[in-house]
């Protein structure tokens, strides 16, 4: 069992927000999971802009995204990521100031234990290689080489990599919300006294996994892929294994608050432009989140569906009528996925095969898409109808 800061750390750093250090984690190929529910928010303006909240894993199961998140992305023209992942990183922010070491904070038992660890992946290691590494580029450094050495790398990259890439590919503009110096400052602001705390709880859930041979890392990727918001806030912010208040502090609060500010403002500057913002998923749930301060600044957030990526451009009018680019005007009931047209009447609609299914009382099931509506497939006729009948 790990102990609270050990793990909270973990979560913070492998699933969630630090993305400082990215994981490898090699995942289940056989396994095709989504997300049930996709970690995806829209923001509702004129175009609607996007929060998409990611891992700081590879996996095959997170690379696969669902059709509500890539639709969400096309539609948009720019993406934000946390940080560039091309970025030079500058060396000697990670280290101790030049008359400060690493062990004189440190007992013999415990510089043991460190060297013990790192004796697994080089037999030739002494401590004096890293003696001058902060506590927590350190602690970061023992969970990704515990991460890497559960497997083979994995073909995909980290899911935050397959976003900015596809951004790429598309021709959009890409872009930073945090830099560099920004994000280490943040692991910084932690007292040096709960870095050194926290460093050697993570070498004694360490020295239990090696023990029991757990995979720490596959329960979170399962709760990301379930797409429950509460179970991840619980696991991140409540209980025994919340956060301390110093570490939420530097490393989602304040952080948080910038990411906000810049997003709000970039929207505001560019009215007419459609926005995706991809962060670690521990910065859009629980308390004090971008979503709670994007709301204060008078953007309204709401969380996306698995089936409503048809929907996602729509724009929502004061009276319940929505006004979708493809399918026109419409008002969507409360509670179901029953809809009303202003031309065609009342469907009941399911999303499926790219396409949405529709249903009319009397007349039985029809096929559509954004690329053939207003012409209606007649599931029972077998034939277009060319203005839907």
């Amino acid at each position: 069992m790990l102990s609270s800061i050990a793990h909270a750390r973990l979560v913070c750093r492998a699933l969630f927000g630090a993305f400082v250090f990215v994981a490898v984690y090699p995942g289940a190929a056989s396994l095709e999971a989504q997300p049930e529910r996709p970690f995806l928010w829209r923001i509702e303006r004129d175009p609607p802009s996007f929060l998409f909240g990611t891992v700081h894993l590879a996996d095959s199961r997170l690379a696969r995204l669902p059709p509500a998140v890539t639709r969400a992305q096309d539609a948009t023209g720019t993406t934000y990521i946390e940080l560039d992942p091309f970025v030079d990183f500058p060396e000697p922010m990670l280290l101790l100031p030049w008359n400060q070491r690493l062990s004189d904070s440190l007992n013999r038992s415990e510089s043991d234990r460190i060297t013990a660890l790192l004796r697994r992946h080089n037999p030739h290691f002494q401590f004096h290689f890293i003696d001058d590494l902060k506590p927590w580029v350190l602690e970061m450094t023992l969970l990704f080489l515990e991460e890497e050495a559960l497997g083979p790398p994995p073909d995909e990259p980290i899911l935050d990599l397959v976003i900015y890439e596809r951004a790429l590919q598309r021709g959009h503009a890409v872009g930073e919300l945090e830099t560099f110096a920004e994000q280490i400052g943040a692991f910084d602001a932690v007292p040096f006294a709960l870095q050194i705390e926290s460093l050697m709880e993570t070498v004694a859930a360490i020295e239990d996994w090696v023990q029991d041979g757990n995979d720490p890392l596959e329960e979170l990727i399962l709760a990301y892929l379930s797409g429950d918001e509460s179970a991840l806030t619980a696991a991140l912010f409540e209980g025994d294994d919340a956060l301390p208040p110093e570490v939420f502090e530097a490393l989602f609060l304040h952080r948080n608050e910038t990411m906000a500010r810049r997003m709000d403002r970039k929207m505001r500057d560019n009215p007419h432009n459609a926005f995706f913002f991809a962060v670690g998923v521990g910065h859009y749930v629980g308390k004090d989140s971008i979503n709670e301060m994007l709301e204060a600044k008078g953007h309204r957030v709401t969380r996306v569906q698995s089936n409503d990526w048809p929907w996602l451009l729509d724009i929502i009018h004061d009276d319940g009528w929505r006004r979708s680019p493809w399918f026109g005007q419409y008002a969507a009931r409360e509670g179901d996925d029953w809809l009303y047209h202003r031309r065609l009447g009342w469907f009941f609609a399911a999303e499926g095969h790219g396409g949405l299914y529709l249903h009319r009382h009397g007349q039985g099931w029809f096929w559509t898409q954004p690329d053939t509506f207003p012409a209606l497939f007649d599931l029972t006729a077998r034939r277009w109808l060319p203005r839907g009948g």
